[in-house]
């Protein structure tokens, strides 16, 4: 299942930062009204996400991204790692954002369709981007609103490229990591 993100909008992150898990935890069991962006530093974790009666297991290790829509219900299988670390994204649902498949000409519209999950591993730029959008969210720049549109677009940009690399150019970056 694919999610249409809307692009070249305002997006407001109510929450992004940082997370370590010196003992094991268990990712909360809830449905969000936010999207959730989570991104694995360090460490496991296995969360499951669950979506028209299905229910899809992730298991994650460094450099993964989940993507948990607003609406879907998700929860921890099994505690994270010791000494995990993570950064995550809370962002509002914006006015285009859905599954996919829910509007005739998404060939039209201005939407990234993601998966909910994506091996980021090697990828710089993401890391980077979610860093950057934890950065512009603590700051207090006049400018905030503007730079966080920006970066965030960008970061469904880079997510929905990576998704696009065939195996084999994921396995080239890995080995040359």
């Amino acid at each position: 299942m694919d999610y249409m993100f809307q692009l070249n909008t305002t997006r407001t992150v109510l929450e992004a930062n940082y997370n370590t898990y010196i003992t094991p935890f268990l990712h909360p069991d809830r449905t969000m009204q936010l999207h959730d962006f989570l991104y694995i530093l360090e460490g496991s974790w296995e969360i499951a996400l669950e979506s028209n009666g299905k229910c899809d297991i992730y298991p994650m290790g460094q450099g993964d991204i989940l993507i948990p829509p607003a609406g879907l219900h998700h929860y921890g299988t099994k505690p994270c790692s010791p000494n995990s670390r993570n950064m995550y994204l809370h962002t509002i649902p914006v006015s285009g954002d859905r599954i996919s498949g829910m509007q005739e000409n998404e060939a039209e519209s201005s939407c990234v369709p993601l998966s909910p999950f994506t091996h980021c591993g090697g990828n710089l730029k993401i890391s980077g981007l979610f860093t950057d959008i934890i950065s512009v969210c603590w700051g207090n720049s006049a400018y905030k609103a503007g730079k966080m549109a920006c970066l965030f677009n960008l970061l469904l940009y880079e997510i929905y490229e990576q998704q696009q690399k065939s195996p084999a150019t994921l396995q080239c970056a890995s080995f040359v990591e």
